[in-house]
């Protein structure tokens, strides 16, 4: 595989020593891929062309870390056998999740799709290396979880990457940490972030679906807003997109604007034996 470029900004590689601005255009169009952004669980099963995968990690690997540790780990899941057992995991952690339901959810939750494990071309785990000699532990004597942080915002830039390209990307995290790690085989000191699907979504849908999980609008869980004028310019966009009657992506509490004054922030919020490993710390 040819080496891949450089961080790229509006198609033009990004020069060391060089400062870029980003104009509003740039920011608007930024904005509409955080809102377009989903966890998708239903996939094509078309093939990602080749090299996808690894372009995604690559830019990943551009994302902040404590100390520059850059302690992400990723193992690309091409072995059937061992998809199979995610599977089987999978179907045996949810029963549990199921069974934890009250009995007025458990009829809902028993209809979600929670993941595209069957379907999605791509199958990816991310893990933190504890170990990591690499930043020589600067910023996290006092937090060490800041490694597992680190390694989230890997997983968070990948998956906006993806989304720019039109691939979906679903975090499956109904699965038990002890036992992905067994089957992956991988180091101990590699603390479990989670299990991916990759690949073209077989529909695109306006709101996220998890906002749609109950049939009743009481039980639906929304985006928290950050405040009146924010709210009423999503609602805008909801009504753009043909949602105005529920606006499902942004609702928001009246009781906070009561609590709240308009402007201030309301909320804030070695490579293993079964699968190619990618270690770019």
């Amino acid at each position: 595989m040819s080496p891949l470029p450089g961080p790229q900004v509006g198609g033009v590689a990004a020069v060391p020593g060089t400062s870029i601005v980003f104009d509003d255009a740039f920011r608007a169009r930024l904005r509409d891929l955080l809102i377009w952004r989903r966890d998708v669980r239903r996939f094509r099963r078309d093939p990602l062309p080749s090299g996808t995968m690894e372009a995604l990690i690559e830019s990943a690997c551009l994302a902040p870390s404590v100390g520059l540790s850059q302690p992400w780990r990723f193992v690309i899941v091409d072995d059937e056998a061992i998809r199979a057992a995610i599977r089987r995991n999978f179907a045996t952690c949810n029963a549990a999740a199921l069974a934890a339901q009250s009995s007025e959810r458990a009829g809902r939750y028993a209809k979600l799709k929670l993941a595209g494990l069957e379907e999605a071309p791509c199958h990816f785990a991310v893990f933190a290396d504890r170990g990591t000699a690499q930043g020589h532990g600067v910023g996290r004597l006092t937090m060490p979880e800041m490694i597992e942080y680190s390694a989230v915002t890997a997983v968070h830039t990948i998956w906006l990457v993806a989304r720019a390209q039109g691939i979906g990307m679903g975090w499956v995290s109904i699965l038990d940490p002890k036992v992905v790690a067994a089957l992956l085989d991988v180091p101990m000191e590699w603390k479990f972030i989670g299990y991916f699907c990759l690949g073209y979504p077989s529909s695109k849908t306006p709101c996220p679906s998890w906002s749609r999980w109950d049939g009743n609008s009481a039980g639906r869980h929304h985006r928290s807003s950050l405040n009146v004028n924010a709210a009423a310019e999503i609602c805008a966009f909801c009504a753009k997109i043909g949602h105005a009657g529920w606006h499902s992506a942004c609702s928001f509490s009246t009781d906070a604007w009561r609590l709240f004054p308009a402007g201030e922030i309301l909320f804030s919020n070695p490579a293993p034996r079964h699968a190619r490993g990618w270690n770019r710390g």
